[in-house]
């Protein structure tokens, strides 16, 4: 008998938990996790689910074979850059440019630095060289700026580059020629060679991964994607093929940076979209959440196992960044805007060894060997240790009961680590470690609404991952935030979002056009992509999904090299006055982004690349419901550390909160895998969504 496919996964890969939710097509749902297993991705993957389906009392090839889309977001890509594990690669380029990528732009020097190390000029420097110099060439040939062929490239000049990289063991080509994205003709005549003599290689065209205006950014862009793909496909392609082994008959989908899911297949030849996979997931969420709630300005914040994410959704819409910096390389893939500092669960906390301060983070225990009290291995103090001294963590409930805490070990580290040299309790060192991690998070979001022209306190805080619901209570009261909400599916809300996203498809021109313009010049622009979209059909479509369109023009000021991405109906290309209403637009935007007054049309307006973006929105099943409602939801009461003191609070179940429950801190929820901590003079209640609602100012 054939079993009709009702099931939708999402898995979201962390640094140190894989995140699970099950859905099916009746508003059902299961959420639950496993380690993250850095040496082999797959065995965290099928972990995770098998624990999901599990609830269901399903077994794990089971719930696969009936299971109509599987969608991942996957740290593969980014593991490979920050361990530079990535392929031996050849970059071939235009002759006389073979230094552009390694001499970078000056912003290379502090890219992808703190705003503390920027200021130490001690730290300013280029990336380390994925490719050495040795290893790019230079070719013979011209294209100028309009597409025109000044000196045609030489097939022997290929061949013999072609061969020299051999000889040194190359297992990747990148190409990125001048001006490829006007004519692609001799970035196409490498490939043609690359494949005759030299198949089974890797090889990415700048024209083809990133056909827009920019040569450094291009450049990288192509570099790093050439450099992660062998990697990245082995990772992907041996995921899916392990699903398939185990029942899965639906395609597999990763998340890419810009909140939209792709085939494997085709991910696996476009890893540099992939670089964001995970946090977006969260902030895609959150998106949706923020047209449920009232108000539609929200802060996407994921504190997880390794790091804290921030993203915001102002209007209803995620900012986005064009160029994204990657490992201080920067990236140009459009992307959801996602920030992210070294503040996790696993941060280590430890004092400076000259001045003797406490310092938290960024390095991180992560999954391996993890916090002490997890009992894995690890010797140095972190987050996680000090709220299992506060006991703000219940060392039998971890993990949904599966694993122990070891609390007493986690406070003999502290005292000997912390509170000893400093003379304190190890309680007090505990409270010191946490606060800090809380300040350097309220901060993270001050630099993203304050210094942008934003108020904080228009916003409402989405708080989610394993430890966002811990440290809610302090951060965003810390930024003056009103409003905090905890969703239902807080420890795996990343997961979640990847579950809900639809499939996209990009298509992208690189035409400067200066405002005013007539609307054929803009409309021809979108013409040429739409015809590009109807012939490119790598992707089969869902017979269940829908499908919709999104007309995207990236404008700037000139001279300006901040761009926003605006965008336009099908119905308004047809406008006389499309250039009127996108300068508008564009202001409204600016101000959003920037702050009032910050806009001067005297400078001038100009679109500088426009992208057709196709959405394949898969059958959306029922959000997430509150639970039916429970009489005794008091657990326990228990003495927890507030303030430097201890205090007897009630503890209740948060499985079974449902709508209409309220209490009033300092009290504690505590599920299966999530914990949440109010704090005095705060109050928690049960939103119609099943979501937790908390007042932080009375």
């Amino acid at each position: 008998m054939t079993v009709r496919a009702h099931f939708s996964i999402g898995v979201d890969i962390g640094g140190t938990f894989t995140d699970c939710v099950i859905r099916d097509r009746d508003g059902r749902f299961v959420l639950d996790k496993a380690f993250t297993t850095p040496g082999d991705l797959q065995e965290g993957v099928i972990s995770s689910v098998r624990n999901a389906c599990a609830q269901w009392g399903l077994g794990l090839d089971e719930t696969l074979e009936q299971t109509e889309v599987f969608k991942a977001g996957t740290t593969s890509p980014v593991n490979r850059l920050i361990n530079r594990a990535g392929a031996r690669t050849a970059l071939l380029t235009t002759a006389g440019h073979e230094d552009a990528v390694i001499i970078g732009r000056v912003q290379q020097k502090t890219d992808g630095l703190s705003d503390a190390d920027r200021n130490d000029l001690r730290n300013w420097g280029k990336a380390e060289p994925l490719i050495p110099r040795s290893l790019i060439y230079g070719l013979n040939e011209r294209v100028d700026c309009f597409g025109n062929v000044l000196s045609p490239i030489d097939p022997l000049q290929i061949e013999t580059v072609v061969g020299h990289c051999l000889e040194n063991e190359v297992e990747a080509f990148a190409v990125c020629l001048l001006w490829s994205f006007m004519n692609p003709s001799h970035e196409l005549a490498v490939r043609e060679v690359v494949e005759r003599v030299a198949p089974q290689h890797f090889t990415v065209l700048s024209s083809e991964i990133c056909p827009i205006i920019g040569e450094y950014e291009r450049a990288t862009t192509t570099m790093l994607n050439t450099y992660l793909g062998p990697g990245t496909a082995a990772d992907l392609l041996s995921l899916e093929a392990s699903l398939k082994d185990r029942g899965l008959r639906s395609e597999v989908y990763v998340m890419q940076s810009s909140g939209g899911v792709i085939s494997a297949p085709k991910a696996v030849s476009r890893p540099v979209y992939l670089l964001g996979s995970g946090p977006v997931g969260g902030v895609a969420a959150s998106r949706h959440l923020s047209q449920e709630v009232e108000g539609q300005n929200v802060i996407a914040t994921d504190m997880g196992g390794t790091s804290f994410d921030v993203g915001v959704v102002s209007n209803g819409k995620p900012f986005e960044v064009q160029v994204s910096i990657h490992e201080r390389y920067r990236v140009l893939v459009p992307a959801v805007e996602v920030t992210s500092i070294g503040a996790g669960g696993g941060s280590i906390a430890r004092l400076d060894p000259v001045t003797g301060v406490l310092q938290v983070g960024p390095q991180s225990a992560g999954s391996v060997p993890g916090p002490i009290c997890y009992g894995f291995g690890g010797t140095q103090p972190t987050v996680t240790d000090a709220n299992a001294v506060l006991r703000r963590l219940n060392p039998e409930m971890f993990f949904a009961g599966r694993h122990s805490l070891n609390v007493e070990a986690a406070r003999q580290a502290i005292a000997t680590e912390i509170a000893d040299p400093l003379g304190v309790s190890p309680e007090a060192a505990a409270m010191a470690i946490v606060s800090i991690v809380d300040s350097r998070m309220a901060d993270l979001i001050r630099t993203l609404t304050v210094e942008r022209g934003l108020d904080p306190r228009d916003f409402v805080i989405v708080a989610y991952g394993g430890g966002g619901p811990l440290h809610v209570g302090s951060y965003a009261s810390q930024i003056g935030c009103p409003t905090a909400i905890i969703p239902r599916a807080a420890p795996v809300y990343s997961a979640w979002g990847i579950t809900n996203s639809p499939r996209l498809q990009t298509h992208a021109a690189s035409v400067t056009t200066v405002l005013p313009a007539p609307t054929s010049a803009i409309r021809s622009v979108f013409d040429g992509l739409t015809s590009r979209e109807v012939a490119d059909h790598t992707e089969g479509n869902n017979p269940d999904s829908e499908r919709s369109e999104s007309f995207i023009v990236d404008m700037r000021y000139r001279y300006q090299l901040q761009q926003l991405a605006v965008g336009v109906s099908r119905e308004e290309l047809a406008s006389d006055d499309l250039a009127d209403l996108l300068m508008e637009r564009f202001e409204r935007q600016y101000e959003d982004r920037f702050g009032a007054g910050t806009t001067f049309r005297g400078a001038g307006i100009e679109i500088s690349s426009y992208r057709l973006v196709i959405s394949h929105e898969f059958v959306r099943e029922a959000d997430l419901v509150s639970p039916a409602e429970s009489l005794e939801l008091l657990r326990e009461k228990r003495e927890v550390w507030f303030d430097d003191s201890l205090r007897l609070v009630p503890v209740y179940d948060a499985d079974a909160a449902a709508t209409g429950f309220r209490a009033d801190g300092p009290c504690m929820l505590e599920g299966r895998l999530m914990t949440a901590v109010i704090h005095p003079g705060q109050s928690v209640e049960v939103d119609p969504r099943g979501d937790f609602l908390l007042r932080l100012q009375a």
